[in-house]
């Protein structure tokens, strides 16, 4: 047991400082490309992307995450996955190159054609690295993982941003994701030291297909509700504004898919080896939602405050249209950050059929609400999103946490001092804001004063009121590496 928490806190900590570290640099890549591309550029990349995520689903048909729930996996299995993973690969990059101009004619923007038939080889690339992900998942090699990845993203920065000075536009995004994902599966190889076989086997992938199936029609839903607004809002709004909603989007998830995203990783292969012990599930569910309260919360309301400010200084004005989404979108991120762990109950208790039926409803409502917002234009498309992920966070929550015997209430009072703390310290960015605004004092000097206040009104309070996962942050920061 002490071995199994050691592992959780030594694979949280690597994840985190790993994803934190890889989010920055996203984060200043993106600030320096913001500055030399136009919302345009982003705009085309996002279309393309709509696709691209789209055919993602099928590039592995959730054989990855199979073969880091399944108890026990043999060579066999890993070969034949690996074969039938690069054949999807194969399919979708000739289907990308046959169907593309489809796909322009919808969009009625002929340059996504051109970008999606170069983005289809991220597929040839990309196809063959989830064995080796999967094994150093299982195996909880995180530390390897990060490093992977944050030279990936390096790699990604220094192509995008070099190609975005000699003019390149839209194509330095392009060939920059292309670069990443070639590091990336390169590396993977590497360091997992597993070499395929030329071995395949139906039987193999058999084994996994009901699980991986279920997940797969999963994701595809999941697909839908994170790409139908950008998709909607492409084909009827243009993609200038679509370009200020990808931006408003990715940093409002960016936090999220840093912390939340790393303890999703953990818990996988970590709930994985304990998926008949409820006890042990719900113990480390709440205390997983809760170190990710202690950092979420504040991060999410800090930056619906001070939107004005950060994107007047950071991005510049021709991003202003941003602002309000921004604001719209933030403080649903608060429980975004939280409701992003729940598969993870599904998927440890091989219940990804439960998680299908339940996506398939709820993702329809969201839809829906994307195109009754668009009457409003995209900031209603932002707001029907914020008010329809609240409507159904509660059958969110409650039926995963019945497979683990988990009362919703007890969770949602776990959250109290992470959500109190986190409003107090809103209010005293609003007050400090209005304060120095009125005064008069410029925006880069507003940003810098409230992020100081906020994050000692913030820290002070947590100091005083000692919640648990404070306890849990200093175990993941201080302890001995195994």
């Amino acid at each position: 047991m002490k071995y199994y928490k050691n592992s959780v806190f030594s694979g949280a900590r690597w994840t985190s400082v790993g994803n934190l570290a890889g989010q920055l640099i996203k984060f200043i890549v993106s600030i320096i490309l913001a500055r030399l591309l136009s919302p345009n550029d982003f705009g085309l990349l996002a279309m393309a992307l709509v696709v691209m995520n789209f055919l993602d689903v099928f590039k592995t048909l959730g054989t990855r995450t199979a073969l880091i729930q399944k108890k026990e996996i043999s060579d066999e299995l890993l070969s034949s996955v690996f074969i039938f993973n690069g054949l999807m690969g194969l399919l979708i990059f000739f289907g990308l190159f046959f169907f593309s101009p489809v796909i322009s004619w919808l969009y009625r923007e002929p340059r996504v054609s051109q970008i999606i038939g170069v983005m289809g080889f991220i597929f040839l690339i990309t196809s063959f690295d989830a064995v080796p992900l999967a094994l150093l998942n299982r195996q909880m090699r995180f530390r390897t993982i990060v490093g992977v990845e944050l030279f990936g993203s390096i790699i990604y920065g220094l192509v995008a941003i070099s190609l975005a000075f000699a003019g390149w536009k839209v194509w330095a995004l392009v060939f920059g994701n292309m670069a990443r994902s070639f590091v990336n599966t390169i590396l993977s190889f590497i360091f997992s030291k597993w070499r395929p076989k030329l071995f395949f086997k139906w039987s193999e992938i058999n084994s996994i297909r009901r699980f991986s199936s279920f997940l797969t029609l999963d994701q595809i839903l999941r697909y839908f509700v994170q790409n139908s607004d950008n998709f909607i809002i492409g084909r009827f709004l243009g993609s200038v504004s679509l370009g200020y909603y990808d931006l408003a989007y990715r940093l409002f998830r960016y936090p999220i898919s840093s912390i939340s995203g790393s303890l999703r990783r953990v818990l996988l292969p970590a709930f994985s080896k304990k998926q008949d012990e409820n006890n042990i599930l719900c113990n480390q569910f709440i205390r997983a939602c809760n170190s990710i309260s202690l950092i979420t919360f504040p991060l999410m309301i800090g930056i619906c405050v001070l939107a004005g400010p950060f994107v007047n200084v950071i991005l510049g004005q021709k991003w202003e249209a941003s602002i309000p989404l921004i604001m719209i979108l933030s403080p649903a991120g608060t429980l975004f950050s939280i409701s992003a762990v729940t598969g993870i109950i599904y998927t440890t208790k091989g219940r990804t059929d439960l998680l299908f039926y339940w996506n398939l409803i709820s993702n329809t409502i969201i839809i829906l609400s994307f195109i009754v917002g668009l009457n409003w234009g995209v900031i209603g498309v932002a707001s029907a999103y914020a008010i329809s992920s609240l409507l159904i966070a509660y059958p969110s929550f409650a039926i995963p946490f019945r497979l683990i015997n988990l009362s919703v209430n007890k969770f949602f009072k776990s959250l109290r001092p992470y959500f109190g703390s986190s409003v107090f310290m809103g209010l005293v960015l609003i007050g400090c804001r209005l304060f120095l605004e009125k005064v008069g004092f410029s925006s880069m000097i507003v940003l810098i004063i409230c992020t100081t206040m906020g994050t000692i009104t913030y820290t002070f309070t947590i100091l005083i009121i000692r919640p648990p996962a404070l306890q849990d942050l200093r175990k993941m920061l201080f302890m001995n590496s195994k």
